[in-house]
């Protein structure tokens, strides 16, 4: 075959309907692009990436492959709004871009990238690089033990279950991290309250900042903190013996628990903050934040 038309069918979109399955290779990087409605992306140990419409049996694909880059868009005269279920192996890497996405991915342990303008973004059990970013809509995550970044203009952001390193932040919204044992995090929010329940390790760092909102943190002894907290117009307790090591004003106080070592800064404008004692076993989340 003459190698530049081998070149152009290489390159040129393949359009399928119903179920469509694509040959994978490691190294390859699967990119959704242009779908709206519900994406949902899971694992399987096949070395094959398959798509499906969510309901109609006639939705149809545009495919195109370049180098690594394995590209799926809704093809032309198909209902954007309905939706794509795709199932690769979790080897692969993967990219979402949407406008009005409601996104799901499951196991995968290679890098993936989400970039919605609206949609909520449910994740569970991802082991790569995450980054994550919704205009509008919800970030929930379940068993992250890579690096995570999740970033949300206008929804809450929940990450249960996870040991990874992440970096949260949200202007309208508010943050929990529940039953965690990671040794880097970083939350950031503007209005809404911030809890974090679970383990801050030894030799960790860990960051909370709020304007207006609570930070209410329920942490599993032993605690060993060097920290440093401002609560400009609020206030601040803990149940942990704290020896304060000096006092700056607009900067805070700083304080040692335990043998210190792991670094925690805490800052909020017009709202609380309380450290609790929580002992092993007990997870629950607080109804509020009374004593």
């Amino acid at each position: 075959m003459n190698p530049i038309l081998a070149f152009v069918l290489l390159m040129a979109p393949a359009v399928s309907a119903g179920d469509t399955l694509v040959d994978v290779r490691p190294g390859d990087h699967l990119v959704l692009k242009d779908f709206e409605g519900r994406v949902v992306v899971d694992t399987w140990d096949r070395p094959e990436a398959r798509a499906q419409g969510e309901s109609k049996s006639d939705y149809r694909f545009r495919t195109t492959r370049s180098g690594n880059d394995l590209v799926f868009r809704p093809s032309r005269g198909s209902d954007e709004e309905e939706g794509i279920r795709v199932t690769a192996p979790p080897w692969v890497s993967l990219e979402i871009q949407g406008r009005e996405t409601e996104v799901s991915v499951r196991g995968f342990e290679e890098n993936v990238r989400i970039r919605s303008l609206e949609g909520d973004v449910g994740l569970t059990n991802l082991s790569g690089s995450l980054d994550v970013y919704t205009a509008e809509g919800e970030i929930i995550a379940n068993g992250l033990t890579g690096e995570a970044r999740l970033r949300t203009g206008d929804g809450d952001i929940e990450v249960r279950a996870s040991s990874a390193e992440l970096d949260v932040e949200t202007v309208e919204g508010e943050i929990r991290l529940e039953h965690l044992e990671s040794r880097r995090i970083s939350a950031k929010g503007t209005g809404g309250e911030i809890e974090f329940t679970g383990r801050m390790l030894d030799g960790g760092q860990y960051t909370f900042l709020t304007h207006e909102g609570d930070v209410f943190l329920r942490l599993v002894p032993p605690v060993n903190l060097d920290a440093t907290v401002l609560a400009y117009d609020g206030e601040f307790t803990s149940d942990f013996p704290v020896r304060a090591t000096g006092f700056r004003s607009g900067e805070g106080i700083q304080f040692r628990t335990g043998e210190g070592g792991t670094r925690l800064q805490v800052e909020t404008f017009s709202g609380e903050v309380r450290i609790r004692r929580l002992e092993e076993g007990r997870v629950e989340r607080p109804a509020e934040f009374d004593d």
